[in-house]
Parts: structure tokens; sequence; C-alpha cells
């Protein structure tokens, strides 16, 4: 997934920490610097920017890149401003502050589940097709597989409890801890060369560490 922000208000490295695990991100102080990219999937636009309002790069936005996702953000403000940037035909207006967890959350709920893409490490992770990109080469994963990845990947470096990823692949059938270890060593036989690892924690469960 490719994403663009543009801001011109000292946010972006708040942005890029947020957003990594979502895939391909570039930055913009003004328009004219994303026509010169490629297409965007995404475009995270401040819109009280210094040269000119995020609100009247809308149209360009529309003509630029019809199929992109447009999400506006700032600093807290009225709500006309809001109604007005959604009007536009923004998919959402975000208010700052807030955390880096909300934003992100946020964002993949605006999503279609068939570009979601994690990136993690070296690995491009698309859940919805079950498939991944080492550099070069292309992996398919089993259904479980993906599942189990695909909410490792939503939790970087946190700990998911066993019974956590039990009742997210099967929920409602009744497994030993051995079917989940058997699909954790394929993982990981699959993104070894992509400076990943699956973190077993002894009596806790697992982490995904980048």
């Amino acid at each position: 997934m490719k994403i663009a922000i543009l801001d011109d208000q000292g946010n972006q490295q708040f942005y890029k920490s947020s957003l990594k695990s979502l895939g391909d991100i570039e930055v913009f102080t003004k328009f004219p610097q994303l026509t010169q990219q490629a297409p965007f999937d995404l475009i995270l636009c401040e819109v009280f920017l210094e040269a000119e309002s995020g609100f009247e790069l809308m149209p360009l936005f529309k003509k630029h890149f019809p199929r992109a996702i447009i999400i506006y953000i700032s600093e807290k403000t009225f709500e006309e401003n809001i109604i007005h940037g959604l009007e536009l035909g923004a998919h959402d207006y975000l208010e700052r502050p807030l955390s880096e967890a909300l934003l992100l959350a946020k964002i993949k709920a605006r999503i279609p589940e068939d570009i979601q893409v994690f990136q993690i490490g070296e690995l491009s992770f698309y859940p919805s097709k079950k498939i991944g990109h080492i550099r070069d080469e292309r992996i398919i994963f089993g259904p479980k597989e993906a599942k189990i990845l695909t909410l490792l990947c939503t939790h970087p470096n946190e700990l998911l409890k066993r019974e956590d990823l039990i009742e997210f692949v099967w929920p409602d059938t009744k497994v030993a801890n051995q079917n989940l270890d058997t699909h954790i060593s394929n993982l990981r036989k699959k993104i070894a060369s992509a400076r990943i690892k699956i973190k077993a924690v002894k009596y806790g469960g697992y982490i995904l560490e980048e």
C-alpha cells in the first residue's frame, strides 16, 4: 500500500512512525510533489497548510488520484470544518491530538480489505490474498497461517497470548496448543529471510519482533 502524507506542520515523523506497518510512506509539504510520484492508495492531508488549504486541494486529489482514500487531519477544529471536509469528499476527518495507536486504528478502518498490506521488516503481507513478498520472493500462506500472521502483524513487538491467538484462528473449535505451535513453526520457515522473527514466550504466547 502506498501512502502519501501532505503536511508542513512538523508532524511527519509522528505519521510515519504510526503508519509504518501499513506500507510505503512518502512525505510531502506541497501538492505538486505528489503528482511526480506513483499513484497513492491513501492520502493523509493536513487541512491548514501554510501555502494552501487542504480543502482547496480536494478537486486535484480527485483528478490525479481518483481511487485514493483521502483523510483530512488537523488540530482541534470547528464542527463546520469537519462537515465541510466530509462534504467535499473526504473519507474521514481526524483531529489531533491522538495517539499513534488510535491514528493507526482509525486509518485501518478506512482501508478496503483488498488493498490492505502490512510492511514488517522485509515482508510485505497481503492478508486478503494470503500472500507475501520478501524482496523478489513470493510466499503463499495457508488460511490458518494467514490469520495468525494477520494478528501478529496488527500488534508487532507486542506479546499475544496463546489463548487469544487460538480464539482468533479457531473461534468455534477447541484445539490443542500443538496445533498453534505447528502453524507458528511453518510461519517461521516461510518468513525466515524477512529479518523478523516470531519469538515464543514461555507460558505466555508469541511476539512478532522486527
